[in-house]
Parts: C-alpha cells; sequence; structure tokens
C-alpha cells in the first residue's frame, strides 16, 4: 500500500488570516481523516487551532449534528459550538 500526503495552502501574500473565518463563540475545524464511523457511532478526525481532535456522534443521538457529520468527507470545514476544558 502507497500512502501520499498532499497539502494546498492558500493564502494571499502578507495576509496569516485563516481561509474559513468562524462566528463568534463558534471554532472552525477541518476533517482530515476518513469516515472512522463504527457500530454506535459516526466519528472524524478533526484539526484546528488547538490541533487534531475527534468528533463523535453516537448514533442514537439521531438528529441534525448526527446527519451532518454523517455527510462529511476528508478536506470540508464543520463549524461547532467552542468548548472549553475539552480534553485534546
Amino acid at each position: 500500500m502507497r500512502l501520499e500526503a498532499q497539502v494546498l495552502v492558500q493564502r494571499v501574500a502578507g495576509v496569516a488570516e485563516p481561509l474559513v473565518v468562524a462566528p463568534p463563540g463558534t471554532r472552525a475545524l477541518r476533517v482530515v481523516s476518513e469516515p472512522l464511523d463504527a457500530k454506535g457511532f459516526v466519528e472524524r478526525i478533526v484539526c484546528g487551532q488547538e490541533g487534531r481532535t475527534r468528533l463523535r456522534v453516537l448514533k442514537r443521538e439521531k438528529g441534525e449534528l448526527l446527519a451532518a457529520l454523517a455527510r462529511t468527507r476528508r478536506g470540508d470545514v464543520v463549524i461547532t459550538p467552542e468548548t472549553r476544558g475539552e480534553p485534546g
């Protein structure tokens, strides 16, 4: 098996601002994994200003959040509420 890593960085010359700006009280996270779904939950590894973390939603919690996370693919950006004290 051969793994390749490709990174695309888009910046305006001289500007170090993120491409996606999250509204106040939220954070922008980019999905950096393929779907990691297993029995009972939908999971993605995401990366943001705090570094890498996992987003996991239990399948029994049917609703908009589960459907939205299940539709994401690698490279997508998700906006989530900002949380305090979350283990990283």
